[in-house]
Protein backbone atom coordinates (compact mmCIF):
# COMPACT_ATOMS: atom_id res chain seq x y z
CA UNK A 1 0.00 0.00 0.00
CA UNK A 2 1.53 3.27 -1.15
CA UNK A 3 0.32 5.34 1.82
CA UNK A 4 2.01 2.95 4.30
CA UNK A 5 5.30 3.04 2.39
CA UNK A 6 5.19 6.85 2.29
CA UNK A 7 4.60 6.98 6.06
CA UNK A 8 7.55 4.64 6.62
CA UNK A 9 9.73 6.68 4.26
CA UNK A 10 8.87 9.85 6.20
CA UNK A 11 9.35 8.10 9.56
CA UNK A 12 5.87 8.96 10.85
CA UNK A 13 2.68 7.28 12.04
CA UNK A 14 -0.83 8.73 11.85
CA UNK A 15 -4.05 8.68 13.86
CA UNK A 16 -6.62 9.90 11.33
CA UNK A 17 -7.59 7.81 8.30
CA UNK A 18 -9.60 9.50 5.54
CA UNK A 19 -11.26 7.64 2.68
CA UNK A 20 -12.20 9.58 -0.45
CA UNK A 21 -14.41 7.88 -3.02
CA UNK A 22 -15.70 8.93 -6.43
CA UNK A 23 -19.14 7.36 -6.94
CA UNK A 24 -20.94 7.42 -10.28
CA UNK A 25 -23.67 10.04 -10.07
CA UNK A 26 -27.13 8.48 -10.21
CA UNK A 27 -28.38 8.46 -13.79
CA UNK A 28 -24.99 9.42 -15.23
CA UNK A 29 -24.00 7.67 -18.46
CA UNK A 30 -20.90 5.55 -18.75
CA UNK A 31 -17.80 7.75 -19.21
CA UNK A 32 -16.89 8.46 -22.82
CA UNK A 33 -13.16 8.39 -22.10
CA UNK A 34 -11.56 4.95 -21.67
CA UNK A 35 -10.80 4.43 -17.96
CA UNK A 36 -12.33 7.85 -17.18
CA UNK A 37 -14.50 8.41 -14.12
CA UNK A 38 -17.26 10.43 -15.80
CA UNK A 39 -19.79 12.42 -13.76
CA UNK A 40 -19.35 11.56 -10.08
CA UNK A 41 -20.30 12.42 -6.54
CA UNK A 42 -17.25 12.89 -4.32
CA UNK A 43 -17.64 11.31 -0.89
CA UNK A 44 -15.27 11.54 2.06
CA UNK A 45 -15.31 9.79 5.42
CA UNK A 46 -12.69 9.95 8.15
CA UNK A 47 -11.98 8.27 11.44
CA UNK A 48 -9.69 9.33 14.28
CA UNK A 49 -8.07 6.35 15.96
CA UNK A 50 -7.04 5.94 19.58
CA UNK A 51 -3.54 4.83 18.52
CA UNK A 52 -0.98 5.78 15.89
CA UNK A 53 -0.73 3.41 12.90
CA UNK A 54 1.66 2.99 9.99
CA UNK A 55 1.21 -0.59 8.80
CA UNK A 56 -0.59 -1.36 5.56
CA UNK A 57 -2.81 -3.93 7.29
CA UNK A 58 -3.98 -1.46 9.98
CA UNK A 59 -4.66 1.29 7.45
CA UNK A 60 -6.45 -1.11 5.09
CA UNK A 61 -8.64 -2.47 7.90
CA UNK A 62 -9.78 1.04 8.87
CA UNK A 63 -10.33 2.07 5.23
CA UNK A 64 -12.37 -1.09 4.58
CA UNK A 65 -14.59 -0.29 7.55
CA UNK A 66 -15.20 3.20 6.19
CA UNK A 67 -15.91 1.74 2.74
CA UNK A 68 -18.45 -0.75 4.12
CA UNK A 69 -20.24 2.10 5.91
CA UNK A 70 -20.68 3.95 2.58
CA UNK A 71 -22.41 0.92 0.98
CA UNK A 72 -21.42 1.80 -2.57
CA UNK A 73 -22.05 -0.90 -5.18
CA UNK A 74 -18.66 -1.89 -6.68
CA UNK A 75 -19.87 -1.05 -10.20
CA UNK A 76 -20.51 2.57 -9.15
CA UNK A 77 -17.03 3.21 -7.71
CA UNK A 78 -14.86 5.34 -9.98
CA UNK A 79 -11.92 6.23 -7.74
CA UNK A 80 -10.59 5.67 -4.22
CA UNK A 81 -8.04 7.60 -2.17
CA UNK A 82 -6.71 7.02 1.35
CA UNK A 83 -5.06 9.72 3.46
CA UNK A 84 -3.44 9.36 6.89
CA UNK A 85 -3.06 12.49 9.05
CA UNK A 86 -2.32 13.64 12.61
CA UNK A 87 1.27 12.43 12.42
CA UNK A 88 3.85 11.69 15.05
CA UNK A 89 7.51 11.03 14.34
CA UNK A 90 8.82 7.60 15.26
CA UNK A 91 12.11 8.90 16.71
CA UNK A 92 13.29 12.28 15.63
CA UNK A 93 16.10 14.71 16.24
CA UNK A 94 13.48 17.30 17.27
CA UNK A 95 12.21 15.00 20.04
CA UNK A 96 15.77 14.53 21.25
CA UNK A 97 16.60 18.23 21.11
CA UNK A 98 13.40 19.16 22.93
CA UNK A 99 14.50 17.13 25.96
CA UNK A 100 18.23 17.86 25.80
CA UNK A 101 20.06 21.08 25.14
CA UNK A 102 21.97 21.40 21.87
CA UNK A 103 25.43 20.98 23.44
CA UNK A 104 24.40 17.70 25.08
CA UNK A 105 23.15 16.39 21.76
CA UNK A 106 26.39 17.35 20.02
CA UNK A 107 28.51 15.75 22.78
CA UNK A 108 26.44 12.58 22.46
CA UNK A 109 26.89 12.50 18.71
CA UNK A 110 30.62 13.19 18.94
CA UNK A 111 30.99 10.49 21.59
CA UNK A 112 29.33 7.98 19.26
CA UNK A 113 31.73 8.94 16.45
CA UNK A 114 34.76 8.62 18.79
CA UNK A 115 33.57 5.18 19.97
CA UNK A 116 33.25 3.97 16.37
CA UNK A 117 36.70 5.30 15.45
CA UNK A 118 38.36 3.41 18.31
CA UNK A 119 37.06 0.04 17.07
Amino acid sequence: MQVASRLAEAGVKGRSVTLKVKRRKEGAPEPSKFMGHGICDNLSRSLTLSRFVDSASDIAAEAQGLMRALRIPPGDMRGIGITVRLHTRLTTHSEISSTLDRKSVMRGLMGEVDDQDSL
